[in-house]
């Protein structure tokens, strides 16, 4: 199922329980969309760059962008349920079983966990070098003042975590949250709780990724270097 609305706002299906959702000004920038998450199959370009006086800008209503285009509730559901990956529940309990029990012994390992991955694979520098700045926000490298946005699109996976080359935050398991209720030590120790009762493996996975959702911005390559997933 594919549609497109007047005001911008479009969905195609993934499969019965998965949409892509988004807003888009023309059809190259929904295409482009449907082509990066998996719903258009093809090797033929679909999307041109095209330079600011040929774009049109905001071509869709603000109430199509907060409403529809960012409903996912039900795909978060369905991906931490009947989608998740298989044996991911059994693989949690036994990640949980080799957690320290005692709060310093976690921090430790975390500290630990955190060197070595902060020596052996570093966060990478800024790529955004291509993408609008949303809501007149411009943090430096993170877009070009005065581009124009055709569109963008979200749509939920699972995420393999090596495949993360960068955070909001410099290092690895630097989380500087108020209140911080969302450090590596506090959910290693909701993941050790949770994993005394199988049944609340379901509710710690829906806790962690459909109460407030991570957002990824996932970078196609060298030929593409915005991480938006928004076609600028």
């Amino acid at each position: 199922m594919f549609e497109w609305r007047n005001d911008g706002f479009f969905r195609a299906s993934r499969s019965k329980n998965l949409w892509v959702k988004g807003v888009a000004s023309d059809i190259e920038v929904v295409a482009e969309l449907l082509k990066r998450s998996g719903v258009l199959r093809t090797s033929q370009s679909v999307y041109r760059a095209r330079p600011n006086r040929e774009v049109r800008d905001w071509g869709w209503m603000p109430a199509a962008a907060a409403r529809d285009a960012q409903d996912i509730g039900q795909e978060l559901d369905y991906q931490v349920g009947p989608g998740r990956p298989e044996g991911i529940a059994s693989q949690l309990v036994a990640i949980a079983r080799d957690l320290p029990e005692r709060r310093d012994e976690l921090e430790e390992l975390a500290r630990a966990r955190a060197r070595r991955l902060n020596h052996v694979a570093p966060q990478v520098h800024w790529h955004r070098l291509f993408m609008h700045p949303c809501d007149d926000e411009d943090n430096g490298e993170r877009g070009v003042a005065g581009s124009a946005c055709r569109g963008w699109g979200l749509w939920t996976d699972w995420v393999d975590p090596s495949l993360i080359p960068i955070t909001l935050s410099p290092r690895w398991n630097n989380i500087d949250r108020d209140p911080r209720r969302s450090t590596v030590v506090n959910v290693a120790e909701w993941l050790r709780g949770a994993s005394e009762l199988s049944s609340s493996i379901d509710q710690w996975l829906k806790s962690m990724f459909t109460e407030e959702p991570i957002l990824f911005k996932p970078i196609y390559g060298p030929r593409t270097l915005d991480i938006e997933a928004a076609p600028c």
